[in-house]
């Protein structure tokens, strides 16, 4: 004779089964889930899956969501630990990669280089002047920095990939001669410099 197991029993089943999932991706730093409960975050997600050093990751739980990124040369990598709270640990990126932009990418061996330009090329006392640098790199740019008259602070410009431009529009500037140079920065933080160049502003 067939007996029903008792819904209770089921039920009670149910939960168990679905306790022990969440406690094993807890454990292996997956993917927890991430439930919304009366508007509160109850579970942790990793959208890398963990402990990935080669994806800039963001990891969410009831406290907010947390970015992977690089301190001083050392990736900060955010995945989900014990009791559902995103944690961070300390990753340094293996032999030939270095830390940039919360992921590790490939070493770059190679200084990048740059060039800038002027327009006008003969400006005036009233002439606006655009700067345009020009940078490239092997593996990945970093910024372009252009000065004028040896400024204590430049005018940066955020780059990325291996090819990239800074503009930079400024003036007028006073008659006589004045300076001007770039320097480009790559993710290893090596820089290259166009040297000093000059242009001449005139009344008219």
């Amino acid at each position: 004779m067939n007996r029903a197991v008792p819904t209770s029993l089921v039920i009670l089943l149910v939960f168990i089964a679905a306790g022990i999932v969440i406690i094993s991706q807890n454990l292996s730093g997956g993917i927890i889930p991430n439930e919304i409960a009366g508007g509160v975050r109850v579970g942790c997600a990793d959208n890398d899956g963990g402990s990935d050093l080669y994806t800039k990751g963001t990891c969410s739980d009831r406290f907010g969501t947390f970015t992977d990124y690089c301190a001083a040369g050392t990736l900060i990598e955010y995945n989900c630990g014990i009791n559902n709270k995103c944690t961070a640990s300390y990753q340094s990126c293996p032999q030939g990669n270095v830390c940039s932009d919360g992921t590790c990418v490939q070493a770059n061996n190679n200084p990048p280089t740059v060039s800038i330009t002027i327009s006008p090329t003969k400006p005036t006392i009233s002439s606006q002047i655009t700067f345009t640098a020009i940078a490239s790199d092997d593996v990945e740019l970093r910024q372009i920095d252009i000065y004028v008259d040896n400024a204590d602070t430049p005018y940066t410009c955020s780059a990325s990939g291996t090819y990239d431009t800074c503009l930079y529009t400024g003036g007028p500037y006073s008659i006589g001669l004045h300076s001007f140079n770039a320097i480009a920065t790559d993710t290893s933080y090596q820089t290259s410099d166009t040297g000093t160049m000059y242009f001449n502003v005139s009344a008219s």
